[in-house]
């Protein structure tokens, strides 16, 4: 009977620790990607976009139109969330999209 209840036990820390770690990466792959390149067309010369400890984006770059075409790949990945909850939230269909 005890070694019954300590298999079990230790199946179901396994579980929960697989689960955790399959939640973990599931969320962590669904942040928008901060580093790397990405070649647009459109801009009429080359764009940095640094980010700090706090991840603060700071966007440099040699004409003035050229960061406001690109503020949007900053600021998307981050306002999707609030876009698809605050038009719902007060109204209530907020269960809906879970």
């Amino acid at each position: 009977m005890r070694r019954a209840l300590t298999t079990t036990l230790a199946v179901l820390v396994v579980l929960v620790a697989g689960g955790g770690a399959a939640g973990f990466w599931y969320l962590r792959a669904s942040l928008p990607a901060t580093d790397g390149e990405l070649t647009v067309q459109g801009i009429s010369g080359p764009v940095d976009i640094l980010r700090d400890q706090d991840h603060i984006p700071h966007i440099y770059a040699q004409m003035k139109a050229d960061p406001l075409y690109r503020l949007w790949y900053v600021h998307a990945p981050v306002r999707v969330c609030p876009m698809v909850f605050q038009p719902r939230f007060p109204f209530g269909p907020l269960l809906e999209v879970f």
